[in-house]
């Protein structure tokens, strides 16, 4: 669950501090269920799609202070953080299909053909 919960944060997390906004960690202890998961990720969605709606190109080139937790400074493109949340994202994908086929259930599709994305 812990995957899960981890993938719709972290989308969330990038697209938000992409905007200017605050940035802020869930707790997991409050969404151990797929339940709890699901609710969040429907939470989260509607400021995610509409980030992703208003994407054009001028967009790629602008650039993201980051401030580490050592307290030193990276910059980095908005089209490679963009990049970073969709790899990261097929990451963990991977990981859930692994780890279905172990327990004898058939992975959720990552064919994306044809789903108007």
């Amino acid at each position: 669950m812990h995957t899960l919960f981890h993938i719709v944060d972290v989308e969330w997390s990038w697209i938000r501090v992409l905007q200017g906004k605050d940035d802020f960690q869930e707790n997991f202890d409050e969404y151990r269920s797929l339940e709890r998961v699901r609710q969040l990720e429907t939470a989260f969605r509607p400021e995610v799609e509409q980030f992703l709606a208003s994407w054009d190109e001028s967009m790629e080139q602008r650039l993201f202070h980051d401030r580490r937790a050592d307290g030193s400074e990276a910059t980095y493109r908005w089209g490679e953080v963009m990049r970073h949340i969709i790899a990261h994202e097929i990451h963990h994908i991977g990981q859930l299909s692994v780890w279905s086929r172990e327990i004898g259930k058939k992975p959720v599709s990552a064919n994306f053909i044809e789903k108007g994305l």
